[in-house]
């Protein structure tokens, strides 16, 4: 009688947290072995998951609003920023993660629009990417050149907002200022330049 009474617990199955089952693969009457999938549940606090273009200018803890599909009466929830992810190569985008402050009555991969909240921008201008150089995903610095009958490099740091084929969209200059379009490792701050040419602006 023991013995049978521990086959028969042993027979339950108990998820490690609360959720709901999204999907059985387990077969009935199937022997299986520890660690082996039998069923998936969908579990944790509810997170939207989508792609921008990279460098994103949003960051963590911006506020967003998401929003499910009409037929569920355009319900609507606050929610912020978890983590954004590496820019992928290939894509130039970026992984964003929101938290929602509470869930939706919506299936697991459901569809949801996404609001995120504006930011306060500003000048952006066009350089080549070769102007830059990288400190890290959204920084980056350049040589700006002074006006006057004796020109000398100044060093400019910068915000990336954006890419756009060879060239970056950054924060941090001022209009019509003029740059070095092609850095050089030689360059250093105040170094007296002679300017020889200059491309039109973009």
């Amino acid at each position: 009688m023991t013995q049978a009474q521990i086959q028969v617990a042993e027979t339950r199955i108990r998820a490690p947290e609360d959720g709901r089952v999204i999907s059985v693969t387990g077969i009935p009457g199937s022997l299986v072995g520890a660690g082996s999938e039998i069923m998936r549940l969908s579990a944790g606090s509810p997170e939207v998951h989508f792609k921008v273009p990279a460098a994103s200018s949003w960051t963590v803890g911006d506020a967003a609003e998401v929003s499910v599909p009409a037929s569920l009466n355009d319900q609507s929830v606050h929610a912020v920023i978890r983590e954004i992810g590496a820019i992928d190569e290939a894509s130039q985008t970026q992984d964003v993660k929101l938290r929602l402050e509470h869930p939706f009555p919506v299936s697991v991969n459901s569809l949801v629009t996404v609001s995120l909240a504006p930011h306060e921008v500003s000048h952006v201008a066009r350089v080549p990417l070769t102007a830059l150089i990288s400190e890290d995903q959204t920084h980056a610095h350049l040589w700006g050149v002074t006006e006057g009958q004796e020109p000398h490099l100044v060093l400019r740091r910068v915000r990336i907002a954006g890419l756009r084929g060879a060239d970056a969209l950054v924060e941090g200059l001022t209009a019509g200022e003029r740059i070095v379009t092609n850095g050089d490792a030689s360059f250093h701050q105040d170094q007296a330049v002679q300017c020889v040419s200059q491309v039109s602006e973009r």
